[in-house]
């Protein structure tokens, strides 16, 4: 009895450490489409109404996304020259980050037409990272689940 319990506790463990794992790469998806959407987001605002950026940045909405959180302290920093990476935005490479911080300090520099440009050239940028970022979460998320169940049901059987 102890070792059907047992069994199942490690089964279930390593499916978990396999669904951590499989996270990783579906915030790293989630987090470039947020980006696209406040790319979008800002051109509209900004060709269409010619909205202040502080607006822009305020009214974004991304159902609480890591991305948002981001615009949020942002604004909060706009300010100071440098924002940190939060910790919790591991999944970014420090690359990526370094364009993110890029495009966000950018934006609100040139005329609404050369603007408009920008956020056309960084959009295209960001669906090449998105791209990877779906065909990653594709292969290798699943892949994390199915790879934490196979080894728990195999240690699972070894203790057996």
């Amino acid at each position: 009895m102890l070792t059907v319990f047992l069994c199942f506790v490690i089964v279930s463990g390593s499916s978990y450490v396999g669904y951590v794992c499989s996270c990783y790469y579906i915030k790293r998806k989630k987090f470039f489409s947020d980006f696209i959407d406040f790319l979008n987001h800002t051109k509209t605002q900004i060709s269409s109404f010619q909205t202040r950026l502080s607006c822009i940045f305020n009214n974004f909405d991304s159902a609480g996304s890591d991305f948002e959180k981001l615009i949020k302290s942002f604004v909060l920093k706009i300010e100071s020259t440098e924002v940190e990476m939060p910790s919790k935005l591991s999944y970014i490479k420090q690359t990526e980050w370094e364009f993110v911080m890029q495009v966000l300090n950018a934006i609100g520099k040139t005329d609404v037409e050369c603007e408009c440009e920008n956020l056309e050239a960084f959009k295209l940028k960001v669906n090449s990272l998105l791209r990877t970022a779906d065909d990653e979460c594709k292969s290798k998320s699943t892949l994390c689940t199915k790879l934490g169940v196979a080894v728990g049901l195999l240690i699972a059987i070894i203790i057996v």
